[in-house]
């Protein structure tokens, strides 16, 4: 068990950095690699902005995004492997926080909404078509290592095997569109569609669910530190 804590531990810290000659001259060519990236940056801004003058944004949004999870080396899978396997209720805690904050702003969002309809989001049918997605989901993040963001993530970092999971990823999205109309015949168009505010109004599903994910979240950091 202290030697699965340990790996966890050395898996999840940010890369150290190099005292030998060889890394003294990695760390001299930093600044260079630094700006040439930056560079790199400034020229797809400028070529998105004469596309549409919104995107530079979202790119920037995007690159930001990355950073913090390879820096937090946020991962669902991760939340979960060790919350069952090593009793460590970190990673999930950081997803609760997440969830937290994604409910509170988009009822804020509804809150100051001056529309005559309020944004619903993309409500779809629960049933057993769910259930499958999730197993197999679930069971391909195992095998891959690591959810969608980990897998970008440790693209980036250079990890070839995480290529082949993208590739398994893409494959899987391609075949699930093209067999879309099988499941909506047998499964989605008979489920129910199970929608918090439809039961409880916009400030009782959002109390409800604040309430609960504050429950889970101080149970889990009193039971399972």
């Amino acid at each position: 068990m202290l030697n699965k804590v340990i790996k966890s531990r050395v898996d999840n810290m940010p890369p150290t950095v190099i005292t030998t000659k060889e890394g003294k001259k990695k760390r001299i060519r930093q600044p260079y690699l630094a700006a040439a990236f930056l560079l790199v940056n400034i020229i797809i801004c400028f070529f998105l902005f004469r596309y549409k003058p919104f995107l530079p944004g979202i790119w920037i949004l995007g690159m930001g995004f990355g950073y913090v999870l390879q820096r937090s080396r946020f991962c669902f899978a991760a939340s979960f492997r060790d919350l069952i396997v090593l009793r460590n209720s970190v990673l999930m805690r950081a997803v609760i926080i997440a969830m937290l904050v994604s409910t509170a702003g988009y009822f804020l969002l509804q809150l100051f909404y001056f529309g005559r309809d309020p944004l619903i989001g993309h409500v779809f049918p629960a049933g057993l078509h769910t259930a499958l997605g999730a197993f197999f989901f679930g069971l391909g993040m195992v095998i891959a290592g690591g959810c969608v963001t980990g897998v970008l993530m440790r693209m980036g970092e250079g990890y070839l095997m995480q290529w082949v999971a993208f590739a398994g990823l893409v494959t899987g999205s391609l075949a699930g569109s093209m067999t879309f109309g099988f499941w909506e015949k047998i499964s989605i168009d008979n489920s129910p569609t199970l929608y918090l505010p439809d039961l409880a109004g916009w400030q009782g599903g959002f109390l409800s669910q604040f309430f609960l994910l504050l429950v889970l979240y101080f149970l889990l950091k009193k039971y399972i530190e």
